[in-house]
């Protein structure tokens, strides 16, 4: 699309590469875990969210940082990707 047409329907435009995997993490986990808001059974509860959320953080980033350094890809990706 061109510039014009992005300007008049709101849009913007981030790079996967910019964005991040967080991002698409946490809204998995809002759309994912927790399907049902307000019914007795949820898949998971939020202190549960949160603990796994920790888990990401402490451990995603070093996973990609060694598939970056000890591996080599054949076709290129992103960080997104990857998680």
């Amino acid at each position: 699309a061109s510039p014009a047409t992005v300007s008049r329907c709101g849009m913007v435009y981030l790079p996967p590469e910019n964005l991040g995997w967080r991002p698409c993490v946490t809204s998995w986990t809002e759309r994912n875990l927790f399907p049902a808001h307000g019914l007795e059974s949820q898949p998971l509860t939020e202190e549960l969210v949160a603990f796994l959320l920790s888990l990401f953080d402490a451990t995603i980033d070093k996973g990609l940082a060694f598939v970056r350094s000890a591996s080599r890809e054949l076709v290129p990706t992103v960080d997104s990707q990857l998680v």
